[in-house]
């Protein structure tokens, strides 16, 4: 809104509006919608650029003639946030760390424990060797989803931390463990987890609830090949490779043994804030050459 003012006051001023979070939720109050509506068809006419996450973000600032001023910029990470952070601890459990906030109803951990009470009943994997960690303020949740099998003896609260300390963590665990959602009318917005994940080199789970399969989280993590994407869209296929995931990392814990995990580099690189800067730069150069 404040954007809107000041170019309609200065319109030589060059206004590039960039969308982290979709305008419109699912979760909107009704009330509000029709409101947010027309102040995006407001930008939309006025804004000279638009950037977003993802796709979705931007759909609605899109005008007529104007498919060229739109652009998809994702989140991503910042790899000084890793220098120094190896550490040498060695664990006695397989850690399965989940970090930051949870979504009630939407981020959905029942797979994860419905595979893992699967492998505990039939022998494969000893649940005291075996550890659900959280790092935020909503762990009940967690806990929780847990209990309804039986497992809240295998999770471990770390609490409301430090992003340094989050971090530390993320290098210590065996399996980072994020959730999201994909569903018709309401994709799923790419947050900065998933490449924070990324940029640790370690192996990631992604529970994806919802309608919809191919979500671009199982676009990212599979072109980056850094972990296993289960789709509740796909979960007939998906939960049994889930389990094969989850006891493959658990056999190579238990021998000692490291389990092949090459993440493609190049890929996951463009994600460095460095080089989404410079995609920002191009457009500003773009839009000034124009």
């Amino acid at each position: 809104m404040i954007g809107l003012k000041i170019k309609k006051a200065a319109p030589h001023i060059l206004w590039i509006m960039d969308v982290r979070d979709p305008f419109v939720k699912a979760l909107t109050p009704k009330a509000k919608i029709k409101h947010l509506n027309k102040l995006a068809q407001e930008i939309g006419a006025n804004a000279d650029y638009f950037v977003g996450v993802t796709g979705p973000c931007v759909e609605r600032f899109k005008q007529q003639g104007r498919e060229a001023d739109v652009r998809v910029v994702h989140n991503g990470f910042d790899r000084d946030d890793i220098i120094q952070r190896e550490s040498d601890s060695i664990s006695s459990f397989v850690r399965i760390l989940y970090t930051g906030t949870i979504t009630p109803i939407k981020d959905d951990f029942n797979p994860l424990f419905a595979a893992l009470v699967d492998l505990i009943t039939a022998g494969y994997v000893d649940s005291d060797k075996t550890r659900v960690e959280y790092a935020g303020k909503d762990y009940h949740l967690l806990h929780n989803t847990a209990a309804r099998y039986g497992l809240q003896h295998i999770c471990k609260n770390h609490g409301f931390v430090s992003r340094d300390l989050s971090l530390e963590l993320q290098s210590e665990c065996t399996i980072l463990l994020m959730a999201r959602w994909n569903n018709a009318g309401e994709t799923e917005i790419l947050s900065g987890k998933i490449f924070e994940y990324i940029m640790q080199d370690k192996p990631i789970l992604a529970l994806i609830s919802g309608n919809l399969k191919d979500s671009k989280v199982k676009e990212i993590i599979t072109n980056a090949n850094s972990g296993f994407v289960y789709e509740e869209a796909n979960k007939e296929e998906d939960f049994p490779r889930l389990k094969d995931f989850l006891l493959a990392h658990y056999r190579a814990f238990i021998t000692g043994k490291s389990l092949e995990f090459s993440p493609d580099r190049e890929y996951i690189e463009q994600f460095n804030w460095k080089n989404l800067a410079m995609k920002f730069a191009d457009i500003i150069e773009g839009i000034e050459n124009r």
